[in-house]
């Protein structure tokens, strides 16, 4: 009596341990459906097929990978234009200067130099330049 007993709790307090878990693979199987088994024999053919690798098609690049592409820097036109901007603010400055030693000039040559084709020709150039409006 006491080794049925014993069978009967080990027998319940097994099966309590498996209802306590999930067992998903045994229940994949049982939803999918039993694969048959075909003869294992492979019938090898005697004559040999040549395979060949198809070329390889190059892989066009995905919205995403456009639009976080690093740009390649090139170097040159970098300096190139580190250089064009210096030579603008350089020019800059020389306006700067030169418009506030125009502005010290007496009243009369002031007014002669504006009506002169060379003040035209210096505010085209300040203008060209965005320097004045």
């Amino acid at each position: 009596m006491r080794d049925e007993f014993e069978r009967d709790l080990a027998e319940y307090l097994s099966a309590r341990k498996r209802a306590g878990r999930i067992d998903i693979k045994s229940f994949l199987k049982k939803l999918m459906p039993e694969r048959k088994v075909e003869d294992p024999t492979v019938a090898i053919p005697e004559q040999v097929e040549v395979y060949t690798e198809p070329q390889p098609v190059p892989k066009q690049p995905s919205f995403i990978s456009k639009i976080f592409k690093k740009e390649v820097v090139n170097e040159e036109l970098v300096r190139e234009h580190m250089r064009a901007d210096d030579a603008l603010d350089d020019m800059k400055e020389v306006a700067k200067i030169a418009l506030s030693m125009i502005k010290q000039l007496p009243d009369e040559q002031l007014r002669l130099f504006k009506n002169s084709p060379d003040f035209e020709r210096l505010k085209t150039l300040l203008k060209k330049h965005d320097l004045i409006k």
